[in-house]
């Protein structure tokens, strides 16, 4: 192992990329090509929700939703180029996830219509607070009626990380500039190790209220595949927040070591990235399956619909005719001058 520079100097990017040998250039590529398929698929799921999807509060939102693994994908891709900014194209990340994590709770919302009637539908359903990730071990927790004072305080729950994270953001950007914000839990002059204490509390915090409301959807909302949709929501989670942390901690006892090229840090940072391109790519493949399951079935049963009104637009035009003819035969019948020819040609 080369530890001939093993200071907490971040290269620029030009200075980076002279001293990558041909498997980092190759690797480097690799995950260049992946995020640009990520992004190319999901300007195509744009277009198709667009034409498929009327309501445009369902519409806004899926597409936001969508958005999380192209978002992902190009902030990590810029984060592989440019080693040193790195911190900041993860918090640019962060504050897409914590509107994300916004989004679904509104999508769920809309999914029912509207507060009125997604109260309606959950009234026989009990809460149980007793809920992961915060409260899994609180066994004196109730469970709970949905109410309009109870869905307020869940969706104030799941609305705080809209305020908290863009301010942790900010934070660390003030503190990073400073060179007080490095990946390094073991400093602790280091802000990090606070913000992302916060920053794990808040998430934490939504994820728990979105859970209460997840947990007694799966039912109702199981036509829109609700659950793969809220999997692959958490799947995010432990990407960006999960992994991170991982890579941050062996960077701080060494296991992932120092070259001359990266310290520590950049090197955790960089596996990170390159992980998170990998995961996004496979993850999109997964979410456009899902998101378009439920409108293909939708597509299927508006052809159906159209196909009988058809019918019964033909059935209409063709069934006077029919009987005014049986008509004028019986009425030539009864004079007793009945022309077969007629009957027969009509019928």
């Amino acid at each position: 192992m080369d530890t001939v520079n093993c200071s907490d100097d971040i290269p620029h990017s030009w200075e980076y990329f002279q001293g990558l040998d041909v498997g980092g250039i190759a690797l480097i590529s690799i995950c260049g090509f992946l995020t640009m398929i990520t992004v190319i698929l999901y300007l195509v799921e744009i277009m198709y929700i667009r034409n498929n999807i009327m309501d445009w509060t369902r519409r806004q939102k899926t597409i936001l939703l969508l958005g999380l693994y192209p978002v992902f994908s190009f902030t990590s891709m810029m984060g592989i180029c440019v080693p040193r900014a790195s911190t900041l194209a993860t918090l640019a990340s962060t504050i897409y996830l914590s509107i994300c994590i916004f989004a679904f709770l509104h999508l769920m919302i809309n999914y029912y219509g509207d507060n009125e009637s997604m109260i309606q539908q959950l009234s026989q359903y009990s809460i149980p607070l007793r809920s992961p990730p915060c409260c899994c071990c609180c066994f004196c927790l109730p469970n709970i009626k949905l109410t309009i004072k109870n869905l307020r305080i869940i969706k104030r729950l799941v609305h705080q990380i809209i305020i908290v994270s863009p301010m942790v953001a900010f934070l660390s950007a003030v503190f990073w500039a400073d060179g007080l914000y490095t990946r390094n839990f073991g400093n602790p002059m280091s802000a990090y190790t606070y913000l992302t204490a916060i920053k794990v509390v808040s998430t934490l915090t939504a994820m728990y209220g979105l859970l209460l409301l997840f947990r007694v959807s799966r039912l109702p909302l199981k036509h829109y595949s609700i659950q793969p949709k809220f999997i692959l929501l958490q799947l995010v989670l432990v990407a960006a927040n999960l992994q991170n942390t991982v890579t941050t901690l062996l960077a701080t006892v060494k296991v992932i070591p120092c070259t001359s090229l990266m310290p520590s840090s950049s090197r955790a940072q960089f596996l990170d990235h390159v992980l998170i391109t990998f995961e996004m790519f496979l993850l999109s493949l997964v979410a456009r399956f899902i998101y378009r399951k439920k409108l293909q079935k939708l597509e299927d049963n508006l052809k159906q619909t159209d196909e009988e009104e058809e019918d019964d637009e033909v059935a209409r035009k063709h069934v006077p005719h029919r009987l005014s003819t049986v008509g004028l035969v019986k009425e030539r019948e009864g004079y007793g001058t009945t022309d077969t020819t007629i009957l027969n040609f009509d019928l």
